[in-house]
């Protein structure tokens, strides 16, 4: 799993430069860990409820304020930029397992 922690981590830092908040970088450490032990079927549920959230009017990637429940997830809220860090990262785990997302 050194390979996937390798590239979620050049991924991230190319995308968003040295200058990413830590909030944002524990968001992603955060939902690596998680994703990981969710099968192919439960990260296609979760990624598709999180983008019908985020594609939502209002949304905003903020980086504390808890708004948006996701069920699929938990009975909790979420950050939008938790939100957004989680689908960066089921799109890593995607291109690192070869899973393919119909959306």
């Amino acid at each position: 799993m050194n390979s996937l922690r390798e590239y979620v981590r050049r991924r991230f830092r190319k995308q968003f430069g040295d200058s990413s908040s830590s909030l944002a970088y524990s968001y992603r450490v955060y939902w690596t860990n998680m994703a990981r032990s969710w099968g192919p079927e439960r990260r296609r549920q979760v990624r598709a409820a999180v983008e019908a959230v985020t594609r939502t009017p209002g949304f905003t990637p903020n980086e504390r304020l808890r708004r948006y429940p996701v069920p699929q997830i938990d009975d909790l809220r979420h950050a939008g930029a938790s939100l957004v860090a989680l689908l960066e990262v089921l799109g890593a785990l995607e291109a690192d397992t070869g899973e393919v997302h119909d959306g």
